[in-house]
């Protein structure tokens, strides 16, 4: 059974809405400030964030011209590591993604919002010319989940 894809991208584009607009009042100043040596500032979550979707954005339109089967455990797995991503706990980000992914603290809030906001535009766009969507087939191989 076929089924679209444009739910799931308007659900995420929800949820970037509402991360947005819990970060529009903050001061500009606020939205760098780390609170721990070691810890993220917004602006760096935010960098984080878009960098991971352009990332999987990008891996997405590389394997649709190269399907890769989704086999159940690969299901399993991704099911798990989403769950996982919806607690507070946080892991390291694997070594060979780190460079893409990690924010490098010189990120500015108006230009990865920009930079973000142009992403998911594409992706929409894309999504939107996607004649047929097949389902037992991956855009997108999670580095870890497979």
């Amino acid at each position: 059974m076929e089924r679209s894809v444009l739910p799931q991208y308007r659900l995420l584009d929800r949820e970037k809405k509402a991360f947005l607009a819990t970060l529009d009042p903050w001061p500009p100043v606020e939205l760098c400030v780390r609170p721990a040596p070691s810890a993220w500032s917004a602006v760096d979550v935010l960098d984080h964030v878009a960098k991971t979707e352009r990332a999987a954005f990008a891996s997405m339109r590389e394997n649709f011209n190269q399907p890769i089967r989704i086999s159940l455990p690969d299901r399993l797995r991704g099911a798990l590591i989403i769950q996982f991503m919806r607690t507070p706990l946080r892991v390291r980000v694997p070594d060979k993604v780190a460079a893409a992914l990690l924010p490098d603290g010189r990120a500015d809030f108006i230009a990865v919002r920009r930079a973000w906001n142009a992403s998911q535009a594409e992706l929409k766009e894309w999504l939107s010319r996607l004649e047929k969507d097949p389902r037992s087939l991956a855009g997108f191989q999670h580095p870890v989940s497979g």
